[in-house]
């Protein structure tokens, strides 16, 4: 079980809540990263305050962020040597499940 900042619903920074949180298995054509760094930035701010609207409730702060991929889903291939690289990754490039399913250090 690893831990991350979730957001339960829309408000201020007292809605923000640092709790245990369970990444699961990755779907099809997912990973599951170990994060090392998180960025927490604008958007982050924007769905918490309801300026746009998040893709899911709960979710967790800190949608860029870089890592070692810890899992992979099935029908996806990726070669052993990078599930030991480091990866960055940002919304654009990652499915709307995956911001809740990543896990931190």
């Amino acid at each position: 079980m690893s831990k991350a900042i979730m957001v339960h619903e829309v408000g201020g920074p007292e809605v923000m809540k640092w709790e245990e949180h369970d990444p699961g298995q990755p779907g099809e054509g997912e990973v599951r990263v170990r994060q090392t760094a998180a960025g927490v930035n604008f958007i982050d701010v924007y769905f918490r305050t309801g300026v746009y609207k998040a893709p899911q409730m709960p979710f967790a702060l800190g949608k860029e962020g870089a890592g070692v991929v810890t899992a992979v889903g099935p029908a996806r291939t990726v070669s052993r040597s990078a599930t030991a690289s480091p990866i960055t990754a940002s919304p654009a490039a990652m499915p709307k499940r995956w911001w809740s399913r990543r896990t931190r250090p």
